[in-house]
């Protein structure tokens, strides 16, 4: 991650824990949003199948990294958007 991304990311986990009134840790967000996605690997499977999938990016060229990171964040979001909420609960 940039200097930039970590910033923002450490922003993001403050205005968390604002608004809930209580200490996210990292490591929470991360096993949430993992399940999220987890949760929707069928969504996530038809989105590849629809669209394609990625270039595979060329190792020193920052452009094609950004798009194929830029694929799965787009596959990621629409598959959650059709997935259904999980059925059994972490832990």
């Amino acid at each position: 991650m940039s200097e930039h991304e970590e910033e923002e990311l450490e922003d993001f986990v403050r205005r968390l824990g604002r608004r809930s009134k209580s200490k996210v840790p990292l490591s929470v967000i991360t096993r949430a949003a993992l399940m999220v996605v987890m949760n929707a690997e069928e969504q996530i499977e038809r989105t590849i199948e629809s669209v394609g999938a990625p270039d595979k990016p060329q190792y020193n060229d920052k452009a094609s990294w950004g798009r194929f990171e830029e694929y799965w964040i787009n596959v990621f979001l629409r598959g959650t958007l059709r997935a259904n909420p999980p059925k059994k609960q972490v832990g």
